[in-house]
């Protein structure tokens, strides 16, 4: 949870490239995911680093949980 009380997921930048952006332009989808206010960038990454369990400090991509019931954007 974010300190607003909203889920977010962390995923792997690995992923995030191999998964979730197969055959697509991550760096494009990640800018327009900030534009839309879907993830939370860090600085002038769109990736964040967070101190994960058993993992420690680790890059991740925070997608907000409002990517699942954003109203503004059909």
């Amino acid at each position: 949870m974010d300190e607003f009380g909203s889920f977010v997921y962390l995923i792997y930048s690995r992923l995030w490239q191999s998964e979730i952006c197969e055959g697509r332009d991550p760096a494009l989808i990640a800018n327009e995911l900030v534009r839309l206010k879907h993830m939370r960038p860090s600085g002038r990454s769109n990736s964040v680093t967070r101190n994960l369990p058993r993992q420690g400090k680790t890059r991740v991509y925070e997608i907000k949980s409002s990517i699942l019931h954003d109203d503004d954007n059909p």
